[in-house]
């Protein structure tokens, strides 16, 4: 897929990340080697290349990072984050009527 990537990608950047105990943390309970992509910005190439990059990394077991574009929704990325449930279910308990919820959070969290 290197030429189907290299249409939108800038830099390409590897980082060690210790392993931590948030529940969502990409580095939740494992050391980790973070691979962080900087796209041109062209939303469409992007979304193109997006699936063809996640199939790969998330077969790994890798998980995106929160705060990066991604496609992957709540079913492909529950099995990633073995303390998910719990957060949702924390998540109901203290927002029950969905106040801080969002469609990003709908799609990728809640499965919705």
């Amino acid at each position: 897929i290197g030429p189907r990537i290299d249409e939108v990608l800038l830099i390409t950047e590897l980082r060690t990340v210790a392993a931590d105990g948030l529940w969502l943390s990409g580095a939740s309970d494992r050391d980790v080697v973070g691979v962080h992509f900087t796209f041109a910005p062209d939303v469409e190439g992007v979304n193109r290349v997006l699936p063809a990059i996640e199939d790969i990394v998330l077969s790994l077991g890798g998980r995106p990072h929160w705060g990066k574009h991604f496609l992957a929704t709540a079913e492909r990325l529950a099995p990633l984050y073995p303390r998910l449930s719990e957060w949702v279910d924390l998540v109901e308990r203290h927002d029950p009527s969905g106040t801080f919820r969002n469609r990003f959070l709908e799609e990728r969290v809640f499965g919705v």
